[in-house]
């Protein structure tokens, strides 16, 4: 997505019959980076939804991620996944499925 582009903000939760799963939320619009994404959603008051698992807490725990899984190097030579080239499957087969 970034590659498109769009700035994006990954997270992720704990699906009970799952396990971890992560999204990425993205936008064009230009001004709002990951961390003005990042801020503005931990701003949001989310009481006034009739939900069952979206509130505050949970939408800050589900942008937060552990210390620098990000900056790590496997990280940063990730490829873009695409029809063309779905590397995705490659990285599974391999088992480098964890890192994901």
């Amino acid at each position: 997505m970034e590659a498109a582009g769009l700035s994006t903000l990954p997270f992720h939760n704990q699906v009970p019959t799952m396990g971890e799963w992560g999204w990425i939320l993205a936008t064009s619009a230009t001004q709002a980076t990951s961390e003005i994404m990042k801020k503005s959603l931990e701003g949001k008051d989310f009481s006034n939804l009739q939900t069952r698992f979206i509130n505050k807490d949970a939408t800050a725990a589900m942008i937060r991620f552990g210390k620098g899984l990000f900056d790590s190097e496997a990280a940063k030579d990730i490829k873009v996944n695409t029809r063309h080239k779905p590397v995705l499957m490659t990285y599974y087969a391999e088992g480098h499925w964890a890192m994901y």
